[in-house]
């Protein structure tokens, strides 16, 4: 008797974990988070192409000062690091909307746990909880104090 109730608790136990994670995000929350993730990556696409330009060589033959030449150079350094970090988070955003409708999207890489949906509207890439990206911070940033 004991096994059977046993077997019966872990049965009904998996199927609830299951369903839970089934419903991470109803159906609307999806259509909406796709929504939001089609708009950023147009943004995004546009920054790129903004970032490129802005990106483009100082020419030595513009009749510019010493220190306006340095800083279009430095401009330069600036908007190249700015166009690797749109193209990252493009790149990163196109694999989250192939994998919305994965059962798995939406929960922690780390934790598990479901990331809230009010954190997917503002960073739909995000792979992580506010909880556990601030865990891994701080373990980063404890490595480099010592």
């Amino acid at each position: 008797v004991i096994d059977w109730f046993f077997s019966d608790f872990l049965l009904f136990w998996i199927l609830i974990q299951i369903i839970q994670k089934e419903e991470i995000m109803n159906p609307e929350e999806k259509q909406k988070l796709k929504k939001i993730m089609h708009q950023k990556i147009q943004d995004l696409k546009q920054q790129v192409e903004t970032f490129k330009n802005l990106s483009k060589p100082v020419s030595p033959d513009n009749a510019i000062g010493r220190l306006t030449r340095m800083d279009a150079i430095n401009s330069k350094s600036i908007n190249e690091a700015s166009l690797e970090k749109a193209k990252q988070t493009l790149e990163i955003l196109k694999q989250s909307v192939n994998e919305l409708d994965k059962p798995e999207f939406g929960m922690c890489n780390n934790c598990e746990e479901p990331i809230p949906f009010k954190r997917l509207l503002i960073m739909p890439e995000s792979k992580f909880c506010v909880d556990c990206v601030q865990k891994i911070s701080e373990s980063f940033n404890s490595n480099f104090i010592t």
